[in-house]
This record gives structure tokens, C-alpha cells and sequence, in this order.
């Protein structure tokens, strides 16, 4: 265990069997045994007395895992490499199946691209003694197989002649091999094959027509095997598309729409498995079999009382997967699953799996944007359904919730291009414009939060999306960065959609921080208090800045209509809001300057990261208050003496820094204009004193 540990330390990588890194192309370790003259002789002796006392499980597992994952990750040299070979291939007729499948993996590298062909040959011509060795050469040709696939010379008279040598085989494998696992091992090898040959040969070879119209003959079979020979027929089903095979057998057997039927009925767990690799290759097979897969994937993927919620939350994510293979080919959601359905399964009684919620919402966006496309689609069904998906994209993207589903939602955002673009304003279906501009503002404020979202694949996406809502509105399409993006959104929001009442009243939230405090008293004592825990509570999310937040927010507010804030000559709902936070976090600020604890210094009270976000959101406030009024053409003494003193008591206390200097900011800006404008005030002098020559 020590020695593999430090194998796997030493090569960079913690998986000892290797499971991942599995074509030829992998990057290498930079160790070579011309570094270590001794290496090559331990892996040989390593690999050695393994191959000659096989049966013994405590050598084979303590010397060959990391004798084979040094030769993975550092190719032999070419004179050993035939020595190295045979002992590998040597090991793949272990007893031990871990063993058996990792030396194949390690044969398979060892082996040329030009020489691949050869050894599937040899391979299949050798002669077999057990099942144990039949099994490892099976994986060695399947490891050969899948690397000849990668390659980026693919020939496909070679494919079709290696497929050629498993036809003899093909009717005892599926027949007469007692072995479950070889059986489907020897169909997985050859379906590969055909699946890759239907692009470029009309039809696969058939050794068992008569299977084609016997669902028994799969039912037989142990689960394990069942899935290899469901997608074996399935396969001969959708290479024979040019007799109509895959809708119905002239002689009275199933087509391949009635053959998946039968297997949801009776072999669930292997039809699941068979629409997966399907689907994994559908550009692949032919275009009338995508469609007949389709239409039964939509049918399986509705919601339906007491179904299994684990199961509905694959076959959608199979759904999306096929969409997403043709590139949004509208076939795929024809006759599909509807918009009440997918608010049916997240608002059913019993709580849905998250994996059903995320694959849910994704499809939820897709079939958005498909209904965008259509000529004949309803205005107010789209307005409707796209307000509720905003409306629970709200709540997934929210920094409590887990990766996947903050994820899943970006998807669901991202998936739905179209919804940027739609021209609402066509259509008289609804007459209220303010309802089509919370819409738009709605979808771009979750954009906007996906940007400021704590993880980087996350806010990636959300570029994306803001790319192409901004090109919609006639901006440059353009690669950004998070915080570049965000910035351009809130330009654009505060361009369209100032004048809109909750573009106002998120200003205001965002502003002073009225989402997780609803008053500014509860703000100030939640700043102010002592965390006696145990333990501290990790921030959900380390790369939201609330001070950036709150500056870029506030500037938003300077510019909302001042008929927007004040309708009918009375203030707004979010502007009452507004104007009483800032008179009681003022009143807070003056108290606690003026108290005996309000002496500050370096790291005081005021260094203590909630409360310096609350001061700086109350100067951020408070230059918006004077910016309102001087556009109003007022001016308020009351506010200007209440800043003053605020400010000469902080000089006296000596407050963090930054506050002096926003605060001094704030007064020299509303000092300037009076002085301009040639305004008498009594603070005018005092406020001349206390912030000097600043």
C-alpha cells in the first residue's frame, strides 16, 4: 500500500487503477528511465513473478497495479517494449478481474496504432483455455478497439474488416458461451464497431434475424448481459432502416418502436441502459432512428404519479442530452412533454430528487426556446411559462443551494437564446409593456447573480448568456470577464429599464443590503454583535464584494426617473423604504460615535467586516440622497448638518480610514455644488471647517 501510494504521488494521480486517464494521448509523467537506470529493472521484476504465480491474489495486488501504472504513465523503451508486452498480456489471464483490467488497459498502450489491427487479429485467433483468458483478451480487444476508434487516421475499410473477423464468432457468443460476462463483453466490442460503420456502410452484418422480432431472447439472458443484447438489436434494427425494419417487420415481429416498448415493460433497467449509448452516439446512427428514440424517450420522460422520481430525473437527462446532440433539431420536442408537466413534477406533493429538479429545469428552458421558434406559438404562453421558470430560477441560483442545482439553473438560462431576442412588443396578445419589461429585467437580474456566483464553471456560463442578451440590444458580442460583464448588464439595465418600479426597488435591496435585513436597526446590531461560536460559519460566497455591490448599485439610483421614484408627485414604496433606512442607520452611526464605545483605532469596531459594509452602504445612500435633491433642485440641512457632524466625529474617533474618505467624498461633492450654485446655508461654514482643504 506504501508503494502504490507513493506511485501514485511520485505520477501525479491519486486513482491507483487508473480509470480515467485511458487513451494514448494522456499526457505523460516527465520521468524517464534514463533519469533512473533501475527503474525498468524493478518494473520487470515487478511484473515477473506476478505473471508466473498468478493465483497469488497478495503478490498480484501488492506488485502489479503499480508496475503497470508506472508503464502507463512512462512508456518502456523500444527494446523492451516486446518483453513488457508479452508479461502484460501475460496478466490479463489473472483469476483476479481488477487485475485482468488494468493489464489490459496497459497491453493496449503498449501496443503502435500501425500494429493495433494485427494484434486484434492474434488475439482472436489464438486458442482459449478458460473463461478467466478468454475475458482478458476480450478486454485487450476492446481497449485496442476503442484506441483505433480515437484515432485521428480512422479508416473505415479497417473497421469493417476488423468487424469481419468477429462475424465466425458472432452466433457462439450470443448462443453457446456459458459466460454471461464474455457474452456481453464480445456484444459491447462488436456493437462498438457498428456503431462507428453506420456512417459509412449501408448495413451491419446479422447472424440472428429472428431476434429481431423475440423479445424473449433478451429476457433470458442475465441482467448483466441484457443490455449488450438489447443494443445488439437494436443496433440491426437501425441499419436496416432501408426495408423499414426499424417501423415494422413484414412479418408480423416488432419494429424498433414496438421492441423498446416491450423492453420498458419488461427489462426497464436495460432498455435505460441501451437508449444511454444510443444516445452517446446518436450523430451516428441513422436520422430515422434518432427520431423513433426520441419519440419514445419523450413519451417515458412525462410525469407521472407514483413513478420513480430517480428514474424520471435519467430518462430527461437522456432528453436534454438528444437535444443537444442535434443542436436544438426541433424533431426532438415534437409532441413532447409540456409546460405543465414540468410544473407538475417540481410542485408535486413528494419531494423530487435534486438530479430530477436539475434535468427538470434544463428541459424547462429547451422547450422555452423551442416554443420561441414556432410561428404558430401562443405569446401569452410563452410570457407565462418564462415568468414561472424565472421565478424558480430565482430560488436554485441562491448561494445556500448546492453546485449542481445553481448549475442546472445556469444551463436551463443558458439554453433558451431565443427568449433574448423575441420580439413581445409584436404581438397585442398583452397590453401592459411593463410586464414585458419585468420579464426582460427578471431574466437579466439572474444573469446578473450568476456573474457574482462563488463558482468560476458557474460564471462562465453566465458570460455566455450575457454575450448574447447584450447582442440583442445591440452590443458587440464579446468574450468578458464576470465582473466586465455585470457591469455592462447594470449599464444596460439602468438604460431600459430605470423607469420600471422593480428595477427600483432591487436598486434600493441591493443598495442598502434590505435582503438579509430588512431594517437598517437589524443591519446595525447584527454588524455590531460579538460571534461567540464555537466554530465560525464559512461564507457562502468569497467572491461576492458587497462594497462594489453597493457602489455600482448606488450610482443605478442616481439615475432612476425621478417620476419613477416620486409617481403622482408622492414617494414611491421602495423610495418611503429608502428615505427610513437612511434616517435610522444615520441615527445609529451618531449614537455609536457619540457613546463612550464609539472610539475606534486600528481593527475597531468599525474594521469588523459587516459593519464597514454597512457604513459604506449609508455614505453610498447618503450621496444618492444629495444627488436626488440637487437634481430636485432642494436642499436639505437637516441631512447636511447630520453628515457634517458624522464626519467631525469620526475625524475625533478616528474611524477606518476608507469611511473618512468616502464620507469627506460625499461632502466635498454636495460643498462644490453649493458653492456654485451660490446657495446660503448655515452648514456651508461649518462643513468648509470640518473637511478642510479635501
Amino acid at each position: 500500500m506504501l508503494f502504490r501510494a507513493l506511485i501514485d504521488r511520485l505520477l501525479g494521480s491519486a486513482d491507483s487503477q487508473n480509470w480515467c486517464d485511458d487513451f494514448p494521448d494522456t499526457p505523460k509523467s516527465r520521468i524517464s528511465y534514463a533519469d533512473f537506470p533501475e527503474l525498468l529493472n524493478m518494473v520487470l521484476e515487478l511484473l515477473a513473478p506476478s505473471a508466473a504465480g498468478a493465483n497469488s491474489e497478495q503478490r498480484a495486488l501488492e506488485s502489479v497495479f503499480p508496475a503497470l501504472k508506472l508503464i502507463q504513465r512512462i512508456p518502456p523503451p523500444p527494446e523492451v517494449r516486446k518483453r513488457i508486452q508479452e508479461l502484460v498480456l501475460r496478466l490479463s489471464a489473472s483469476p483476479h478481474w481488477h487485475v485482468r483490467d488494468m493489464s489490459a488497459r496497459t497491453y493496449a498502450l503498449l501496443v503502435p496504432q500501425h500494429d493495433r489491427r494485427g494484434s486484434i487479429r492474434k488475439l482472436l485467433l489464438e486458442p482459449i483455455t478458460d473463461e478467466n483468458s478468454l475475458h482478458g483478451k476480450l478486454v485487450c480487444i476492446l481497449w485496442l478497439t476503442k484506441f483505433q476508434l480515437q484515432s485521428a487516421e480512422l479508416n473505415p475499410g479497417d473497421i469493417k474488416q476488423i468487424r469481419d473477423w468477429f462475424q465466425p464468432a458472432t452466433y457462439d457468443f450470443k448462443t453457446k458461451n456459458r459466460c454471461p460476462h464474455n457474452r456481453a463483453l464480445f456484444l459491447d466490442i462488436t456493437n462498438l464497431l457498428d456503431i462507428h460503420l453506420m456512417n459509412s456502410i449501408s448495413a451491419i452484418p446479422s447472424t440472428c434475424a429472428q431476434s429481431r422480432s423475440d423479445i424473449a431472447r433478451v429476457l433470458q439472458e442475465p441482467p448483466g448481459m441484457q443490455k449488450s443484447l438489447a443494443l445488439h438489436i437494436s443496433l440491426e434494427y437501425a441499419s436496416s432502416a432501408d426495408n423499414d425494419e426499424w417501423k415494422s417487420s413484414p412479418q408480423g415481429g416488432q419494429g424498433l418502436l414496438e421492441f423498446l416498448v416491450l423492453l420498458e415493460m419488461h427489462a426497464p433497467d436495460a432498455l435505460l441502459a441501451m437508449l444511454e449509448a444510443l444516445i452517446e452516439n446518436a450523430h451516428l446512427i441513422p436520422i430515422e432512428c434518432s427520431k423513433i428514440v426520441a419519440e419514445h424517450l419523450v413519451e417515458l420522460s412525462v410525469y407521472r404519479e407514483q413513478c420513480d422520481m430517480h428514474r424520471l430525473g435519467l430518462l430527461r437527462s437522456l432528453l436534454v442530452q438528444l437535444y443537444q446532440k442535434f443542436q436544438g433539431d426541433g424533431f426532438i420536442l415534437q409532441n413532447s412533454i409540456t409546460f405543465d408537466d414540468m410544473k407538475r413534477t417540481l410542485g408535486s406533493a413528494h419531494t423530487p430528487p435534486p438530479a430530477l429538479v436539475e434535468n427538470t429545469v434544463h428541459l424547462w428552458g429547451i422547450l422555452v426556446n423551442h416554443t420561441c421558434l414556432l410561428k404558430s406559438c401562443s405569446l401569452t404562453t410563452i410570457f407565462n411559462t418564462a415568468s414561472e421558470l424565472c421565478g424558480i430560477l430565482r430560488i436554485l441560483i441562491e448561494d445556500a443551494q448546492s453546485f449542481d442545482l445553481r448549475r442546472a439553473a445556469a444551463r436551463s438560462l443558458e439554453s433558451m437564446p431565443k427568449i433574448w431576442k423575441f420580439d413581445f412588443e409584436a404581438y397585442e396578445e398583452l397590453s401592459s409593456q411593463l410586464q414585458i419589461g419585468d420579464l426582460h429585467l427578471a431574466l437579466t437580474l439572474l444573469v446578473y447573480d450568476m456573474l457574482n456566483d462563488d463558482d468560476e464553471e458557474i460564471r462562465e456560463i453566465a458570460v455566455n448568456i450575457a454575450a448574447t442578451a447584450l447582442s440583442s440590444s445591440g452590443y458587440r458580442a464579446e468574450r468578458m470577464a464576470p465582473l466586465l460583464a455585470n457591469q455592462r448588464l447594470l449599464a444596460h439595465m439602468t438604460t431600459n429599464y430605470s423607469h420600471l418600479p422593480r428595477f427600483l426597488a432591487e436598486a434600493v435591496v441591493r443598495t442598502t443590503g434590505m435582503r438579509l435585513h430588512a431594517t437598517a436597526t437589524a443591519a446595525f446590531s447584527a454588524a455590531a454583535g460579538t460571534n461567540t461560536a464555537l466554530f465560525a460559519v464559512e461564507k457562502q460566497n468569497v467572491f461576492l464584494d458587497p462594497v462594489r455591490e453597493t457602489i455600482l448599485w448606488s450610482q443605478a439610483l442616481k439615475h432612476i426617473p425621478i417620476d419613477t421614484m416620486f409617481p403622482s408627485h408622492a414617494s414611491s414604496t421602495s423610495t418611503r423604504d429608502l428615505t427610513k433606512w437612511t434616517r435610522d442607520a444615520l441615527s445609529l452611526i451618531s449614537r455609536k460615535l457619540a457613546g463612550e464605545s464609539g472610539e475606534d483605532g486600528v481593527l475597531g469596531w468599525a474594521s469588523k467586516p459587516d459593519m464597514f459594509v454597512f457604513g459604506m452602504r449609508l455614505w453610498c445612500v447618503v450621496d444618492v440622497a444629495f444627488e436626488r435633491r440637487r437634481q430636485l433642485g432642494r436642499h436639505s440641512e437637516r441631512l447636511l448638518k447630520r453628515v457634517v457632524n458624522i464626519l467631525d466625529s469620526s475625524q475625533r474617533q478616528d474611524v477606518h480610514p476608507l469611511w473618512i474618505e468616502k464620507l469627506e467624498k460625499v461632502a466635498v461633492r454636495e460643498l462644490g455644488y453649493r458653492m456654485r450654485s451660490g446657495v446660503a446655508a448655515k452648514g456651508v461654514n461649518m462643513l468648509s471647517a470640518t473637511v478642510g482643504d479635501a
